[in-house]
């Protein structure tokens, strides 16, 4: 690791995962990133004002107290001063890190920001994981302490999780995806990659690992969470705050609103489109009880496991 991603990182990154903590680029140099910032920021402003009382609140006052320069992209520094009063910090990696990753810097109130930066042709709805998604989408929320100790609290689950390789393979297609559909690459490289990505997709959906299982489980709800009941709720996931064409659509398409409950386990996302489906809970007690089943269902598969090694002993 080089002197520099030293003197960046957090001295609470999991020397495990240190490796994927990277000195962040320049951002605040670069002319076109700095066109993005300040176009995401006119339009997030202007979305915010249009869904007004569709936005949970608590979305709103984090917000509020990052105090964004709508001219600058910020620096982890900056965006530390403002987090560090909540008790978590920021580093940046190189976008879409494997899940166990993410969860083990989570678990441990490390934020990883992304150091890639959507183009202007996605301002309103980006297909890869940015730096945009992770300020504008998440970090809001983790001002609100019912958010920060649900989503450590499923970190902690995540990072003990099992996988197996159709998870990889997952992972990895996923990445290529949304890598090439950012650089806007050509139809036929994007047809193959999604024919690639859907493969996997389908070999992972009968039986999902843990790891598949708990990743749908923060997909509907950090991600794609709604707060309310199915006919009245207000967007706060990171992915509807972050891509407003995902924004309107939730709260004014044709998407299908349902119940948040066990059943997300059985739904995976399309990487980098659009989705139709979202889950409404009434409050983050949901989040907590099925996370508490599905952590039963670990316990109760993990003693079944130790008593078939003790048989076969």
């Amino acid at each position: 690791m080089s002197t520099g991603c030293q003197e960046i990182m957090s001295d609470r990154v999991p020397p495990d995962v240190a490796r994927y903590v990277i000195a962040p680029h320049a951002l605040a140099e670069n002319l076109g990133a700095a066109r993005t910032w300040q176009r995401m920021m006119t339009a997030h402003v202007k979305m915010l004002h249009e869904l007004g009382d569709r936005i949970d609140p608590a979305y709103l006052t984090g917000f509020a107290r990052l105090e964004l320069d709508p001219l600058r992209v910020p620096s982890i520094p900056e965006i530390n001063s403002r987090i560090e009063a909540i008790g978590w910090t920021a580093v940046s990696v190189d976008g879409y890190v494997p899940s166990r990753v993410y969860a083990t810097l989570l678990a441990a109130r490390v934020f990883p920001i992304a150091t890639f930066m959507r183009g202007e042709h996605h301002i309103d709805y980006a297909p890869a994981p940015d730096l945009v998604h992770d300020v504008l989408g998440h970090l809001p929320m983790l001002f609100d302490p019912r958010h920060r100790a649900y989503v450590q609290r499923l970190a902690q689950v995540m990072k003990m999780a099992q996988g197996n390789d159709d998870d990889q393979r997952l992972y990895e297609a996923n990445r290529h995806l949304s890598t090439l559909m950012s650089r806007c690459a050509s139809s036929e490289e994007i047809g193959m990659a999604e024919a690639r990505a859907r493969r996997a997709r389908m070999a992972a959906r009968e039986a999902p690992s843990e790891e598949a299982a708990l990743g749908r489980i923060f997909l509907w709800s950090i991600e794609f969470g709604l707060i309310g009941t199915t006919n009245e709720f207000r967007l706060f996931g990171a992915a509807l705050m972050s891509s407003h064409q995902e924004g309107r659509l939730a709260c004014h398409g044709d998407a299908q609103i349902c119940s948040y409950s066990m059943d997300v386990i059985q739904h995976d996302i399309e990487f980098s489109n659009l989705q139709y489906r979202y889950y409404a809970a009434n409050d983050y007690g949901v989040f907590h009880q099925v996370l508490t089943s599905y952590e039963s269902r670990m316990a109760s598969r993990r003693a079944e496991e130790r008593r078939d090694v003790a048989s076969n002993a």
